[in-house]
């Protein structure tokens, strides 16, 4: 299982583009399956293996939206 610490010190890293895949790498290799970050406030939450998962805080104040929008294929 993997913290909030450990995924802060993966991120930590990353200081140019060029970083992005061994910050995969790391973050693969600590456990992280797969994260979802929610626009609307910032928050991401971190999943592993057998259901594992970490909620991080929200980042930033929450935004409201005036209307939904719809993307188009």
């Amino acid at each position: 299982m993997f913290t909030l610490n450990q995924i802060h010190d993966a991120f930590k890293k990353v200081k140019k583009g060029a970083d992005f895949p061994k910050l995969v790498q790391n973050l693969k290799s600590i456990g992280m399956q797969r994260y979802e970050n929610f626009v609307a406030d910032g928050k991401t939450v971190f999943y592993g293996a057998n259901q594992h998962r970490i909620g991080g805080r929200r980042n930033i104040r929450q935004f409201r939206f005036i209307q939904p929008v719809q993307l188009k294929n």
